[in-house]
């Protein structure tokens, strides 16, 4: 065999291993999405709606919502600056905690704390790899509003945290 059709060959077969890894990337991604969306939906049933202040402490504890049982701590200690929230884990498998840790500017502006815990509960629920899109969807989704417009708040979310609180540690 020449050297030329050798290297179609491969170039072809890598070309198909690659649009298989595609597809199945494509496929493992949609089901995720899909898991999501089922289990927003169970979260809204349980809790009779969107996301709230008045349902947001029922939420972080019941396990038909979140994977692990949740609380809130306010400290910026293991906040990066302009980081507004972090989800940290605790506890073997059985006793499993998240302390999502919120910066302290947001103890005196408890409204924003529905959206905060929506987007912090993808990386809860689904891991902390999961891609902020994925975030901003099921956030979306547990609010009960259009995905851009929780990406908006989001990002306007990130712009409250004081320049000199996000830097002071």
């Amino acid at each position: 065999m020449s050297l030329p059709n050798a290297q179609k060959r491969g170039s072809a077969v890598n070309s198909l291993r690659a649009r298989r890894e595609s597809v199945a990337s494509l496929t493992i991604r949609q089901c995720l999405m899909s898991h999501a969306q089922e289990t927003a939906s169970r979260a809204l049933e349980r809790l009779g709606g969107p996301l709230s202040l008045e349902n947001l402490d029922a939420f972080l504890i019941d396990s038909d919502c979140m994977k692990y049982r949740a609380m809130i701590v306010f400290d910026s200690t293991p906040l990066e600056p302009r980081q507004f929230a972090l989800p940290v884990f605790q506890g073997g498998s059985s006793q499993r905690l998240c302390k999502l840790y919120v910066h302290p500017y947001f103890a005196s502006a408890r409204e924003y704390l529905p959206l905060i815990v929506a987007y912090m509960a993808a990386a809860i629920n689904f891991g902390g790899s999961v891609p902020l899109s994925f975030c901003e969807m099921y956030g979306a989704a547990l609010l009960q509003v259009p995905q851009e417009d929780f990406y908006d708040a989001i990002r306007d979310i990130s712009r409250l945290v004081p320049s000199q609180l996000a830097l002071a540690q």
